[in-house]
């Protein structure tokens, strides 16, 4: 089983012992860990009728069943992150609406339509605030 949350552009998954990953347990423990992301109550999630395959299907994602640990080459390392990083707040009027993209296959587009609209707002200061079409990119695919 898994429990999905979904913070920011984060996806997180996790063992679950209940049958359905959306039940009252992740949503109490996101409540717990962070106040930055509200997740849905389980009534209300839109993804409450979808079965565990279906939403597997929809994350796209295939994981293996092994994860190799990461360690950080800190000779390699030409930078220093900071320690804390809230785009809501160095950009507070380029946060765009999250939006559904339903089972169109089309993530692709989303992706790059929703990182474009934030980088053209980021980028003239808000001059430019659009929130740009995955559409017209879908269109124009022809393959």
């Amino acid at each position: 089983m898994f429990k999905i949350a979904i913070a920011g552009s984060l996806l997180v998954l996790a063992s679950c012992h209940r049958d359905h990953p959306i039940n009252e347990d992740i949503v109490k423990e996101i409540k717990q860990k962070t106040t930055a992301w509200i997740p849905h109550e389980v009534e209300e999630n839109p993804l409450r009728h979808k079965t565990r395959d279906e939403i597997s299907e929809m994350l796209g994602v295939q994981f293996p069943n092994e994860f190799l640990p990461y360690t950080p080459d800190d000779e390699n390392m030409s930078y220093n992150a900071p320690l804390e990083f809230d785009a809501r707040k160095q950009w507070p009027d380029c946060i765009h609406p999250i939006r559904d993209q339903q089972r169109c296959g089309s993530c692709w587009a989303f992706g790059a339509s929703e990182a474009f609209s934030d980088r053209l707002c980021i980028e003239t200061k808000g001059k430019v605030n659009k929130v740009l079409s995955p559409q017209y990119e879908v269109s124009c695919d022809k393959g």
